[in-house]
This record gives C-alpha cells, sequence and structure tokens, in this order.
C-alpha cells in the first residue's frame, strides 16, 4: 500500500499536466500569462493561431532551445521552514521537481501563408509524497511534426479590419518511462541498473489538426478562437517492462484513444500609450480564456486557472518586458532580440490541482532562439 500511494498520487497530478493540448509552448508565452489566441508575435504564436498564417511575414526558425527547471511546492517550503512538520498532512502534499529540455530539434519555416515545424519535447518529473519513503518518477520524450496554413475571411460589409482562418495537422510519437520504487532500493538501482529495466514503457503515436480563427479589428484590437486537437486520434503502446521495449518483444496490450478537444478564446489590445515612441513600444496586453469548455469534464477544474492575463513591451528596439497571471500565478520574463539571435528567460507557475493555490510549483525556463 505504501509503495502504491505515491505512485496513485503521481498519477493523480500527471492527469492535470496532461491536459494540455498537443502544442508547443514556450517560455515566453508563460511568461506572458500563458499561450494566447490573438498573439502572433512570434514563430511559436502563429502556430499556437494557425489563422496568423495569413498574416506572417516569411520567417524561418533554425533552433529554438529552451531548457527550464520547476521547484516544489511552495507551501511545502513554508511549512519546513516554520517548523510545522504535521502540516505537510494531508499526504497530498510533497515534493515535485521537474527538469525539461526542448530542442534543438525545434525547426521550421513559414512561407507564402503556410508553415512547417519539426520540434522534440524531453521532460524527467519526480514526486515523492511526504511521510512516505516513496518515489515516483516518469521520463516522457516527444515528437512533434506540424505543417499547415491559412487565408483571409470575407467580412461582412459593416465590420471593421480582417479576418483570417488556419488549418494545422500534425504527427506525434511520445515515449514515456514510469519508475516507483522506495527511497532505498531507488538508491540501490543506481548501483544495479538491470532493475530500472522492470518497469513500464509506454509508445504512444498519433495525428490530429488545430484550427484557428483570427478577426484584426484595427492596428489596437483583435480577437481570436484556436481549437486544438479539433480531431486527435493515438494509438497507446504498453509494454510490462523496459527490457520488452529494448529487445523488440512485443507490447503486452494496446489502448486507443482521442485527445480532449480545447476550445480557447482570446484579444488583444495595444495602446496608443507608446506607439509614436521612436525607442519604447509598441505595447500588447493580452487576455485569454483557456479550455472554455471544461467545466462539462468528468473532473472540472476551477474557472480561475482558465484564465490567462499578461503583456509585452518591447523597449530599446531589442529588449522586450513581460508580465502576466498563469493559472492564478504571477508571471513574468525578459529578452533580448538581436538580427539572427534571441535570447529570454521566464519566471512562471502552473497550479497541479484543480484548484488554484492548492498545490502551486514555480519554473524558470532559459530560451535560445536562432531565426531568420
Amino acid at each position: 500500500m505504501k509503495k502504491l500511494l505515491p505512485l496513485c498520487l503521481f498519477l493523480a497530478i500527471l492527469s492535470q499536466v496532461s491536459a494540455e493540448p498537443l502544442t508547443h509552448i514556450t517560455g515566453r508565452m508563460y511568461s506572458t500569462g500563458g499561450p494566447h489566441a490573438a498573439d502572433g508575435n512570434s514563430f511559436a504564436s502563429v502556430l499556437y493561431n494557425p489563422a496568423y498564417f495569413a498574416f506572417a511575414e516569411d520567417q524561418v526558425l533554425f533552433s529554438d532551445t529552451g531548457i527550464g527547471f520547476s521547484g516544489v511546492n511552495n507551501q511545502v517550503k513554508d511549512l519546513v521552514q516554520e517548523g510545522d512538520y504535521l502540516g505537510l498532512i494531508p499526504l497530498w502534499e510533497g515534493t515535485y521537481l521537474k527538469a525539461d529540455v526542448s530542442g534543438p530539434i525545434n525547426s521550421g519555416f513559414i512561407k507564402n501563408k503556410a508553415g512547417f515545424r519539426v520540434y522534440n519535447e524531453l521532460d524527467l518529473l519526480s514526486f515523492t509524497s511526504n511521510m512516505v519513503v516513496s518515489s515516483a518518477v516518469r521520463l516522457n520524450d516527444q515528437l512533434v511534426f506540424q505543417g499547415g496554413g491559412g487565408g483571409r475571411l470575407p467580412l461582412p460589409a459593416a465590420w471593421k479590419g480582417e479576418a483570417s482562418w488556419g488549418v494545422l495537422g500534425k504527427f506525434f510519437i511520445e515515449w514515456e518511462y514510469l519508475y516507483y520504487e522506495d527511497i532505498l532500493k531507488f538508491l540501490y538501482s543506481l548501483t544495479e541498473p538491470s532493475l530500472f529495466i522492470d518497469n513500464p514503457m509506454n509508445l504512444k503515436s498519433g495525428a490530429g489538426v488545430d484550427l484557428g480563427f483570427l478577426h484584426v479589428v484595427s492596428g489596437r484590437f483583435s480577437y481570436g478562437l484556436t481549437i486544438h486537437d479539433a480531431f486527435t486520434p493515438y494509438g497507446d503502446f504498453i509494454y510490462s517492462s523496459l527490457d520488452d521495449y529494448g529487445q523488440s518483444l512485443g507490447y503486452s496490450h494496446t489502448e486507443f484513444g482521442m485527445k480532449p478537444v480545447n476550445v480557447s478564446v482570446g484579444m488583444k489590445y495595444s495602446p496608443d500609450l507608446f506607439r509614436n515612441r521612436k525607442w519604447i513600444g509598441p505595447w500588447d496586453i493580452f487576455l485569454d480564456y483557456r479550455d472554455i469548455f471544461n467545466f462539462a469534464y468528468d473532473d472540472p477544474v476551477n474557472p480561475v486557472l482558465n484564465i490567462g492575463i499578461g503583456s509585452e513591451l518591447k523597449m530599446l528596439r531589442i529588449l522586450d518586458i513581460r508580465t502576466g497571471f498563469h493559472e492564478g500565478l504571477l508571471s513574468f520574463g525578459t529578452a533580448v532580440n538581436l538580427k539572427f539571435l534571441k535570447i529570454g528567460i521566464s519566471f512562471y507557475g502552473n497550479e497541479l490541482t484543480g484548484e488554484p493555490g492548492v498545490y502551486s510549483v514555480y519554473t524558470t525556463k532559459l530560451n535560445i532562439e536562432f531565426h531568420k
């Protein structure tokens, strides 16, 4: 029972983490309060809402590499510092640590209202519940190919601005390894690597479609809608052990499913405050409500967690200042933009449960992008 407890808690956390749509969310996006349906200011944001293909300039992304580290639960840290160890109960709380790398395979191009990208994401996530000397570790590796395009939409004569649509197809392969043992056996495994190969391994593969719509009312205001995983079936091939996968002995069983459809809406407002200034501006303000049909899920989250608020201010033509609120937690970051190089750092929080402030973890991410 003690061995199963951290695994059950770990899987409960993963059910929240994996609820995000199958798309690449960069550190820049998180630092502005998460991805935004009306944000087309970067290569990644164009592919987040493919309706921006209709307005995007031709560009090439050689590589966008991000390295992130997520820290322990803030409540656990505070309780330890105050010496109130009884406050560590309930056992839901524990130590959550994550390291992730996206890239250097993260490349693509946008040309003539169409684009393509291939990217890889690798993350190592661990969870150790309090009062139980057991831990669970997940290693996940994902390779995704994306391609699509967009075009203009006709508007009624009384409507202002321009509208567009976009579609993005994707194919993905995902490897996942799950290890759960007590701490002593884990330490022993370091000297006996053969013990690692007895734990389960999953291979998931599928294909899907994202849709996007956008209405640029004026240079100051626009709004958009995204439908991620509009149709994304997948097959999950489950191996009883890593050794079986490595020796191609065949999977124990297969499960098929559909990724949940994720519909989000958002707007962007660019006030005139800095519009005519030479060394400061433009300034963009974003507001989004993500996964608007989340209330219909079997285990819905608090609506506050679906709200994203953020802003991005450009200064001196090369410096970006970003702030926002993501899942009820403060986010911020900055980046330096050179001709072919962009270097940025982001700080943001994630809520791993369905309620604000119950189990919040914080992430620091460094991004290095080479583009043309």
